[in-house]
């Protein structure tokens, strides 16, 4: 199941870096391009001018949201692995290299996953 906005794993950083260029560039010329030919976003692109201060504020913060995401990705991709059944991330805390997805090898901490036994060197790289 995608946790990431209903948008598979594989696809969130071209996503997320697709929404960031929008806002920073893209979202003026798409209303400016609209309102030529709408009075409905004629109305938007009075509200965006008027609110450029916010426009700003929500540019930052998407570059911000990038740069955590950027630095998550190389985490995992450092520190994880994938489950070779189901493709679920999984981290090895510590001990043995014997993993079970979803859960502690020797039981407990039981999380979302299918289950399946594996061995932690074998298992793809994130």
């Amino acid at each position: 199941r995608p946790h990431h906005y209903q948008s598979p794993c594989h696809e969130v950083m071209t996503l997320t870096r697709q929404w960031a260029e929008w806002l920073g560039t893209h979202r003026e010329q798409y209303l400016q391009r609209m309102a030529a030919r709408d009075r409905q976003f004629q109305a938007a692109l009075r509200h965006f001018e008027s609110s450029r201060a916010q426009h700003a504020a929500d540019v930052r913060a998407a570059e911000q949201a990038w740069g955590a995401l950027e630095a998550d990705e190389r985490w995992k991709a450092a520190h994880c692995r994938m489950c070779p059944a189901c493709g679920r991330v999984v981290e090895k805390l510590s001990g043995c290299d014997a993993m079970v997805c979803g859960e502690d090898y020797h039981g407990g901490q039981r999380q979302n996953g299918c289950g399946h036994r594996f061995n932690w060197n074998a298992a793809p790289a994130y």
